[in-house]
């Protein structure tokens, strides 16, 4: 004769109940543990090339300024240039030459002001 289970005991349901649970989260562990190391791996792999990058820039950086310093190093050599020679052009009008004080008298004004005097 067998036995013939006609209902499960509340202990047992609860024991089967906390080993799914217990899978659940250990899986769940194991899930987040790989994307970790997923992650960990990209994130290693950005530094380095941000390294690199960096490098790239100081080394950029370095040339750029012996560049600089050889560039100011030619202009300072060369001997400064003198004045050019200036082209003989005719003179548009009398050159401005002042060698007295200024008088109302000399000015061309001067109409302007007798007209307006005289009315």
């Amino acid at each position: 004769m067998g036995w013939v289970v006609k209902s499960w005991s509340v202990e047992r349901l609860a024991e089967l109940a906390d080993a799914v649970a217990r899978e659940a989260a250990r899986q769940t562990v194991l899930d987040a543990e790989r994307e970790a190391r997923v992650l960990g791996r990209g994130a290693a792999r950005e530094v380095a090339d941000a390294i690199a990058y960096l490098e790239v820039l100081e080394q950029l950086g370095v040339q750029t300024r012996l560049a600089v310093e050889r560039q100011r190093g030619l202009v300072r050599a060369e001997p400064a240039p003198g004045p050019e020679p200036a082209a003989e052009a005719a003179p548009v009008g009398p050159a401005p030459t002042r060698r007295r004080r200024a008088t109302l008298h000399d000015s061309p004004l001067t109409e302007l002001f007798r007209a307006t005097a005289a009315a």
